[in-house]
């Protein structure tokens, strides 16, 4: 049977409009690093952003100009957020904002301050749950202490609630309270048995009575970061526990 010209055309064309998007997916927009993440051939973004480099870049350099007497302060926004002289005068801040604990695991080879430090005071785990489960946190978290130096202490802060009403939370499933008290949970266990560790549980100080989440005053607009009310409380709560484990 005779194909007309007509419909070799037509078939021509679709074709070649077919290749053609696809040589736009592939050139113009992020299509095959979405396929590589959904089909577990690329790693996930926490290690990749450009967002993590930057503040990596930032850290790296404060870390090269710290004194073997500084106080460090490690983890992801919480910590990143906070006014480190609101700590201890010669505190340094480490904190990256979207940091994971498997991220900082990485990234610990790159900070030396961490090696002569008095303190280290550790916060990071609530971006994990975006990633994987407790359990899997729990052995990430157990692997991170391992690889910290025996510093004279080491302050493992408890992952903050945060106040369920607000956007953030609304939007991320996996950022429920009840989450992050199982996981809170794992963290002192893991804490207590490290020698030199100690965990601090800000929950008590920082939650409403009326349904356990972030105090309002204390949050954000998004309620899950903190508000200038909720940093100084957060730096409060530090700067006392380091007094007391100084007695």
């Amino acid at each position: 049977m005779q194909v007309s010209r007509r419909v070799l055309i037509l078939l021509g064309l679709y074709l070649f409009g077919l290749h053609a998007l696809v040589l736009v997916l592939v050139v113009k927009t992020n299509f095959l690093m979405l396929a590589g993440k959904t089909l577990g051939w690329i790693p996930p973004e926490e290690w990749v952003t450009d967002d993590i480099t930057k503040h990596l870049l930032v850290s790296a350099r404060r870390d090269h100009s710290a004194t073997g007497t500084t106080v460090v302060l490690m983890g992801d926004s919480m910590i990143e957020q906070l006014d480190a002289h609101l700590i201890a005068p010669n505190a340094v801040n480490l904190g990256i904002s979207g940091n994971t604990v498997r991220n900082l695991l990485w990234q610990l080879p790159i900070f030396r301050s961490i090696e002569q430090t008095p303190a280290i005071v550790l916060e990071i785990g609530t971006n994990d749950l975006k990633y994987r489960p407790v359990t899997a946190i729990q052995q990430d978290y157990t692997d991170l202490l391992r690889q910290l130096p025996t510093a004279p202490h080491i302050i493992v802060i408890g992952v903050l609630p945060v106040n369920e009403d607000m956007p953030a939370p609304r939007q991320r499933p996996y950022l429920r309270n009840i989450k992050i008290r199982m996981l809170n949970a794992q963290l002192e266990q893991i804490c207590r048995a490290r020698m030199n560790c100690h965990f601090l549980d800000v929950w008590p100080s920082m939650t409403s009575e009326r349904d356990g989440g972030l105090r309002k005053i204390f949050a954000a607009s998004d309620g899950w970061h903190l508000s200038p009310a909720g940093r100084e409380a957060l730096a409060f709560l530090i700067r006392t526990e380091l007094s007391r484990l100084d007695r």
